[in-house]
């Protein structure tokens, strides 16, 4: 058996996104765990150059994702508004942490 998997890939996403990435650790593990994969057979992932994000989407959508400039309708599907709300409170969250730390 093969896994493709990277911890590094992943996105903190809000609760109940549609494609919540805790699933996909938890998988990992459990496959592990059950002696149904081995360390070995897992993948590590890396990003995906331009050319091979557009052999499976649109160029336009892309460059409407990237631009940030998908419509409400889209938006609401993929759950990115969202995502990119929390991501925005998880970062301003963390530099406040390291000011009060003293970091």
């Amino acid at each position: 058996m093969r896994c493709f998997y990277s911890q590094s890939l992943e996105l903190e996403l809000p609760s109940g996104h549609p494609f919540p990435m805790e699933k996909f650790r938890v998988s990992k593990e459990m496959l592990l765990q059950e002696n149904i994969l081995r360390a070995d057979e897992i993948t590590e992932v890396k990003e995906v150059d331009f050319h091979h994000i557009l052999r499976v989407h649109d160029r336009s959508y892309i460059e409407r994702v990237q631009s940030n400039l998908l419509g409400r309708k889209e938006q609401i599907l993929l759950a990115i508004d969202k995502a990119m709300r929390w991501r925005e409170m998880v970062r301003q969250n963390k530099a406040l942490k390291q000011r009060l730390d003293g970091n």
